[in-house]
């Protein structure tokens, strides 16, 4: 039986004795993670997959979607002259090790399970609160890396602006459970 986008959850008992123990097999869609808590520590994670969900554990589930940050930063040259660089940063929950549980702890993901109603549409990972300390970050980094280059430099050079914007937010969101797949620099204005 197919059951597209609808959680599947079987129920098993078990019984020892005059104990009776319910446990729930639980599958994940493809495009979404799934992890299992117990005690707080991550027993296992993946995309898709499907688990034996024991009473005492906390079953967890969003998106493995590309997300999307923009931002604008106002930032000073090596000149200090003022600029506004927009653009946005591509990321996604980071496959290595336990990069998803440490996403989820440390980044406030949603968990699709406890979204409301009406916030059902919601893709996102992020809450606004968080989507806003991501962009602050990103303008933060933006701000640093900006004060190494002339103007000049970045109107005219912009490959080896973003490639190495790149490498200095990727640093700063690895220990995140994230993974940049992409930065784009959309706009520089002298301001």
């Amino acid at each position: 039986m197919l059951l597209t986008g609808i959680l599947l959850a079987v129920g098993v008992v078990i019984a020892l004795g005059g104990l009776s123990l319910i446990m729930m097999v639980e599958i994940g869609r493809p495009d979404e993670w799934v992890l299992r808590l117990r005690n707080g520590r991550l027993i296992d994670a993946g995309q898709g997959m499907a688990l034996v969900k024991m009473p005492w554990d906390r079953i967890v589930r969003f998106t493995a979607a590309m997300q999307r940050v923009s931002f604008v930063a106002h930032a000073l040259t090596c000149e200090s002259l003022s600029v506004s660089i927009e653009g946005f940063v591509l990321w996604s929950v980071s496959a290595k090790e336990d990069g998803p549980f440490t996403a989820f702890t440390k980044l406030g993901i949603v968990d699709t399970r406890e979204v409301s109603a009406l916030d059902k549409n919601q893709k996102h990972l992020l809450q606004r609160a968080q989507y806003r300390a991501f962009q602050q970050l990103l303008c933060a980094a933006v701000q640093r890396h900006t004060s190494k280059y002339t103007l000049d430099g970045l109107l005219t050079d912009q490959d080896t602006y973003v490639a190495r914007l790149n490498e200095e937010i990727s640093g700063l969101t690895d220990h995140m459970g994230v993974h940049i797949e992409g930065l784009q620099i959309l706009q520089v204005q002298p301001r």
